[in-house]
């Protein structure tokens, strides 16, 4: 029997990230993918990778990787009644606080290469052919035996119909494979939501007309988006169909929406030469835990819905994230199994969010209710202009790039009393600038990029020894693993360490809301442990003792 640390199930986007999160941590894993051969998905819906997904994979040195081999959007246009009724711009100046302030248009294909080129750096591979066929969870001790069936050999070969069957011990198993995951399944979870009536059509086509070239959203009665795709006039077509065709036995082609094109999109257009068509239903659906003892999920696994805003990839790549680290810390006994607990705590609460806001907005799109497409198309057409103009959209486009997920209500994070700044623990901890010792321009999330916790003293003008003292109290009580970082303001530039960073405007002071000195606890994922003003360390004392014996 095999044995190792943790067993991934499912080699997409979700799956990749787990890897790379888990090798960047050092825990041994298998990573199960039950095709056979590994070859692009051309079909696949996926098309969006958002500015927070971005930091995450910066910390791989990834990202850059992807936005060269994609598509920034500058600016996304909103037609209704075929009018232009706004053209939204990015980055506005709700996107101040990170280094990738514009999504990316990069499908799922692209994606999954250059995770799967970096866990091959990392020294990881993904084994094709293998399908987990059922799972036991141990009684008495933790542990999951999996069954599962190789039909691809290790030289990438075909076994034999039948295959192989390995029995793998793990200590946790994470279904990572997808809205009809059988992990998901074995494990008796419970998938709820609703299947939305409407039919849709997706393809990635040849498109000349005459608008710019940028993503677009027509509405009417139904509606259609249109997303410019790496080849000079391709785009990703996704169209709402208004009347069925109620024939089962024909492939769907572009001719069978074309009337709702010409219904939806102004002037002349003109779709050819398709890479495929298909023809599929939405669906919203969420896990009723993402726990079962020592099995997990992540991903589509753990929640689907609408594709509006295209939040679905990025979800599953920061449920990854927000995974590892907690197992990694469980394996390496650096951390109680109640750690484990957070993660549906913290990861359930935001998918639930995403799907209400997103069936909302999906409702609105696809609506074809006379009245209530009047009334959308007026509101769009005057209304949704004047809101852009005077920057009330920002909390949507900081929702819609997940820059504001918090984790405000997990019982892994914390706040000290008195602390009065809008930040809190479960925060994301926002991106800034400062200089190193040698004058050069570094970002705060280049300091905190190792996957360890890392205590950032925001020292403003404090006598640098104070500083260095309160360094060496800390690390008598706290963990030997956590990086210490100081910053201090620029008065300061002459007198301090080497190993200390300067903000030499006070930006990075005040993006913290620190208006004397004070702390920020950053776990490995990015988000605030817990924060406060220096002279309320000793709660972080108190809190720190507490989860450990949790």
């Amino acid at each position: 029997m095999e044995s190792t640390s943790v067993l991934i199930v499912g080699a997409g986007p979700t799956g990749l990230m787990l890897a790379l999160e888990l090798a960047r941590l050092q825990v041994p894993f298998r990573i199960l993918e039950a095709q056979p051969l590994s070859k692009p998905y051309f079909q696949s819906r996926a098309l969006n990778l958002h500015p927070r997904t971005l930091e995450l994979l910066a910390r791989h040195d990834i990202a850059q990787d992807l936005i060269n081999a994609g598509s920034k959007v500058y600016n996304v246009r909103l037609f209704a009644g075929q009018n232009l009724c706004t053209e939204i711009g990015f980055p506005g100046q709700q996107m101040s606080d990170t280094v990738f302030p514009n999504a990316i248009i990069s499908n799922q294909a692209l994606v999954e290469k250059i995770l799967l080129g970096k866990l091959e750096e990392y020294g990881g591979k993904i084994e094709l052919g293998s399908k987990l066929e059922r799972v036991e969870m141990k009684k008495c001790e933790q542990g999951v035996t999996a069954w599962v069936r190789h039909i691809t050999s290790k030289e990438g070969q075909t076994e034999c119909q039948d295959g192989i069957e390995e029995v793998i011990q793990s200590r946790y198993i994470v279904g990572c494979d997808g809205a009809h995951s059988l992990v998901r399944k074995l494990a008796g979870i419970e998938f709820t939501g609703n299947s939305h009536p409407q039919e849709f059509i997706l393809a990635d086509a040849c498109v000349d007309w005459e608008h710019k070239r940028c993503p677009h959203l027509f509405m009417d009665y139904g509606f259609t988006a249109f997303f410019p795709l790496n080849d000079d006039n391709k785009y990703r077509i996704f169209c709402q169909r208004t009347k069925s065709l109620n024939n089962t036995t024909t492939n769907v082609t572009l001719d069978d929406f074309s009337p709702e094109i010409a219904a939806l999109v102004p002037g002349y257009t003109r779709i050819h030469s398709p890479s495929w068509v298909s023809e599929f239903h939405l669906h919203s659906r969420i896990a009723n835990t993402y726990r079962v003892q020592s099995i997990f999920l992540a991903g589509d696994a753990a929640h689907i819905h609408t594709p509006v805003g295209g939040q679905g990839m990025n979800l599953g790549m920061q449920d990854a994230v927000n995974l590892a680290w907690k197992l990694a810390r469980v394996l390496h006994s650096t951390a109680p199994a109640s750690i484990l607990d957070s993660y549906d705590a913290e990861r359930r609460p935001v998918a639930s969010a995403i799907i209400r806001g997103t069936d909302r907005v999906f409702s609105v799109f696809s609506t074809t209710n006379p009245l209530k497409v009047w009334l959308r198309n007026f509101l769009f057409r005057w209304i949704l202009p004047w809101l852009y103009y005077y920057n009330c959209l920002d909390k949507n486009m900081r929702i819609m790039s997940q820059l504001d997920i918090r984790y405000s209500k997990s019982p892994a994070v914390g706040t000290a009393t008195k602390w009065k700044g809008a930040l809190r623990g479960g925060d994301r901890a926002p991106d800034g600038w400062v200089e190193n010792c040698q004058g050069q321009t570094v970002t705060l999330q280049t300091l905190w990029r190792a996957p360890v916790d890392h205590l950032v003293l925001f020292c403003g003008s404090i006598n640098p020894q104070i500083a260095d003292d309160i360094e060496k109290n800390f690390r008598v009580w706290a963990s030997p693993n956590t990086n210490v970082l100081k910053i201090y303001f620029s008065s300061l530039a002459d007198k301090v360490s080497r190993d200390d960073y300067i903000d030499p405007d006070g930006k990075a002071h005040s993006l913290y809301q620190f208006s004397e000195p004070g702390y920020v606890l950053v776990r490995p994922d990015g988000h605030i442990s817990y924060i406060g003003s220096l002279t309320s360390l000793g709660e972080l004392r108190v809190w720190i003792q507490k989860q450990a014996n949790s």
